[in-house]
């Protein structure tokens, strides 16, 4: 019983700590979305410093899909997610909330 109280409070507590610190705003339970450009993707993708093939290839393949329906987002999934050893993030193109296109860049 007090192993399960403990563990309940420090899974509460990790969550209180990506809300904080890792742009959480509605609700724990949601995934992230937030909008970048051009610039600032590369510069997440770290495209000038020796980007792997792949990563340069996806990426150039996506920057070609861009317009103004398909927009670029740094995706990460919910904190619940993380926890559950089943997170995702990274850059996806998407257009009215629909993934088009993804570049994973971390998971665990």
């Amino acid at each position: 019983m007090i192993f399960k109280k403990i563990y309940e409070t420090v899974e509460f507590l990790y969550d209180v700590y990506l809300y904080r610190f890792n742009f959480w705003d509605k609700s724990l339970n949601e995934d992230v979305y937030i909008p970048l450009d051009i610039k600032t993707s590369e510069a997440y993708l770290n495209i000038k410093n020796n980007p792997s093939e792949n990563t340069l290839s996806k990426w150039e393949e996506m920057k070609s899909k861009i317009d103004e329906n398909n927009k670029i987002y740094l995706f990460r999934s919910c904190p619940k997610s993380w926890r559950q050893l089943c997170g995702r993030e990274g850059i996806a193109l998407m257009n009215n909330k629909e993934i088009k296109a993804f570049i994973q860049t971390q998971m665990n």
